[in-house]
């Protein structure tokens, strides 16, 4: 029964985790876009994206502390404004369904005995709620005026795909990597977990600075959103799907290059470079990892 009961815990954070990416990952290209505009609210939606990813670590702890694991995901679409008012309206709108949805697991993990964990979903609720208020009074300000319409300009559509591909590829991986490695962390392999901390923050930088050149280019990150996660359930089949997806991610590189000129964008060129460079030390890693356990 006590088995039942954590099982059960553990998948009602597990379904709210998941839906925290999609806040997670919104959140983040738009604070990139406002600052991209030189908007003021910028550096608090920066500070919104980074507590919301603190917030939603509670999740995964739980999950971890119950002997579960996050659960895999399908791509999910995010909506994403060009302008300060209708980024804050879509941002409002998922607030909104993520509220609903922490208050149903917080609910339900209450019906179920789990009081502990209730609480910590508790909690969150109120720090998201205070988000959502602050959203909604930045809306409110905006509708007085300050919104004016985003800058356009010429742009090579086939290369802003190619570019939207490998950020969404990014922004994918850094999430995998950083459950994979906190599983890790879990297990008692702290070699590994070491590993892939770092790397979600190596990924983390690289997306950042990929983002900022997409929009400096004229482009927009596209709406199709956070890729899918594929979980592993042990340190083997965790090396297998890490490895498939930075294969995808060297893949998604290898089309960019293809489509960028050197010589007409020299500062794209160099920065998909770069990216391929450290995602090609994952793989090699990921390469050591499996000759060392067949050996």
């Amino acid at each position: 029964m006590i088995r039942d009961r954590a099982e059960q815990t553990a998948a009602r954070l597990g379904a709210a985790l998941s839906e925290s990416l999609q806040v997670i990952t919104q959140l983040f290209l738009h604070a990139s876009i406002l600052k991209h505009r030189g908007h003021p609210l910028a550096p608090r939606y920066y500070q919104e994206w980074v507590d919301t990813m603190r917030r939603s670590d509670n999740l995964l702890q739980g999950i971890l502390a119950l002997g579960g694991r996050p659960a895999s995901r399908e791509p999910a679409r995010l909506n994403l404004g060009r302008e300060p008012q209708r980024i804050l309206e879509f941002d409002i709108a998922l607030g909104e369904r993520w509220i609903a949805a922490l208050e149903a697991t917080a609910a339900d993990c209450a019906a179920e005995g789990s009081d502990e964990t209730a609480s910590m979903v508790g909690e969150l609720l109120e720090a998201e709620r205070a988000s959502l208020d602050w959203r909604r009074s930045q809306r409110t300000e905006l509708a007085n005026g300050g919104n004016e319409p985003a800058p356009s300009r010429p742009v090579d559509g086939a290369l802003i795909d190619a570019l939207d591909d490998v950020l969404r590829a990014e922004l994918s991986a850094i999430t995998q990597v950083y459950y994979h490695g906190q599983l890790f962390e879990a297990w008692g392999a702290e070699k590994f977990g070491e590993f892939m901390a770092k790397e979600t923050w190596e990924k983390t930088w690289r997306s950042l600075d990929l983002t900022k050149h997409l929009l400096a280019t004229g482009g927009q990150p596209a709406e199709n959103g956070h890729g899918r996660l594929r979980i592993g359930r042990d340190i083997r089949e965790i090396l297998d799907r890490d490895r498939e997806l930075v294969e995808s991610q060297l893949a998604a590189l290898e089309t960019a290059l293809d489509r960028c000129d050197p010589a007409g964008n020299p500062e794209t060129h160099d920065l998909l470079l770069r990216i391929e460079a450290g995602e090609q030390k994952h793989a090699d890693w990921i390469a050591a990892q499996a000759i060392s356990a067949a050996g």
